[in-house]
């Protein structure tokens, strides 16, 4: 019983430390990111993930840093990892923001009838985020849908966005 409890002990402690490593790690990838030192940050994500590879948040931190270094491709791939790994559940803005991410980065790549699927998918998750009904009118515009795009920047600004109005006068009179 003795060694039994001293296991215990022991595997509590040890996945104590790598999660203060991890988490240690993680700040230190965000004060980089912060600090514009991009390749750092990533670097201490990347160190992260290999202690704990299933926290989908260091996954879409270290895409954003990606993105922010125009890795566009690097940084779908991260932020592709952190939608699989992050539970599937309605009324999530936490994975609404990831797939908004994605999509912004889709749309670099001009992909935007993927951007368009990621947007929707963010809406989806997350109905009273502005930005996401602004990016998502922004796809549309770009695959010639004017009225579609309208509709969106129109319920952006509903949501309290007011750039959407200026879209609104720009591409909708």
């Amino acid at each position: 019983m003795r060694q039994l409890l001293i296991l215990v002990i022991l595997i509590l402690f040890s996945s104590n430390s790598y999660s203060q490593k991890e988490n240690a790690l993680i700040q230190d990838g965000l004060e980089k990111q912060e600090e514009g030192n991009l390749k750092g940050a990533i670097i201490s994500y990347s160190k992260a993930i290999e202690i704990n590879p299933k926290n989908f948040w260091v996954y879409s931190f270290r895409g954003s840093a990606k993105f922010d270094l125009n890795d566009f491709i690097g940084a779908i791939l991260d932020y592709s990892k952190s939608i699989s790994l992050n539970p599937t559940r309605t009324g999530c803005s936490d994975k609404g923001e990831i797939y908004s991410n994605r999509g912004l980065t889709k749309a670099s790549l001009k992909d935007y009838r993927g951007a368009l699927i990621d947007f929707s998918k963010a809406i989806e998750l997350d109905n009273k985020n502005g930005q996401y009904y602004y990016n998502r009118g922004f796809s549309k515009r770009s695959l010639k849908n004017i009225n579609g795009a309208c509709l969106d920047w129109s319920k952006s600004g509903e949501l309290g966005l007011s750039n959407a109005y200026n879209a609104i006068k720009d591409y909708c009179n």
